[in-house]
């Protein structure tokens, strides 16, 4: 009887002719649809926001929901669809703050969003404190402005495959002044 080996979907799969040796064969992975996510978009500017609209829509996301920093409704809870796949955040909001949202989400502060929610950050202006902060409070991923569908697509994936346990005794640690003050959020669509 030959040799085999096994893959993850525990079918048998022949061993290489030339090595000798037990060989993995993965199975081929369809591309992940983008179209099941739900996403909320966060972004005081008009343009900006339908801007990065139209780069999820190019990158395949068909669930939208836009918000800006008008006032403090979605902080509350109130507008949000009841399940949301990954939140986009412009950093430095006119009336409000992308990190100290991101800290609110973190720390289970707005429901019904849960703390390890897929959450990326897009701005057009990046310094050193700013990505610290960020990663202090396990941001999932980073777009720059402008943003391209194939990079908002790649932020997505690296960010939805990221793990972690939040922790909301260190995030209660973390200074968020450094992209503004405070945040108030409204649902625009």
């Amino acid at each position: 009887m030959g040799s085999v080996s096994w893959n993850h979907e525990w079918r048998a799969a022949p061993l290489s002719p030339r090595s000798g040796s037990q060989s993995f064969t993965p199975p081929r992975q369809e591309p992940f649809n983008l179209a099941r996510l739900s996403v909320l978009l966060f972004d005081d500017d008009f343009h900006s926001r339908g801007s990065l609209r139209e780069c999820l829509r190019a990158a395949g996301v068909m669930r939208i929901t836009e918000a800006s920093c008008d006032n403090s409704s979605v902080a509350a809870g109130f507008g949000l669809p009841s399940h949301i796949d990954v939140i986009f955040s412009e950093v430095r909001l006119r009336n409000g703050n992308g990190l100290a949202l991101l800290k609110a989400v973190r720390m289970g502060r707005i429901r019904p969003l849960k703390p390890d929610i897929c959450f990326i950050l897009f701005t057009g202006q990046v310094d050193n404190a700013l990505v610290r902060t960020a990663a202090e409070l396990d941001a999932n991923g980073y777009v720059g402005k402008p943003a391209a569908p194939e990079r908002v697509r790649n932020a997505i994936m690296r960010g939805r495959d990221k793990a972690f346990t939040p922790d909301s005794a260190r995030y209660r640690l973390v200074d968020t002044s450094v992209a503004g003050n405070g945040f108030g959020i409204h649902a625009v669509s």
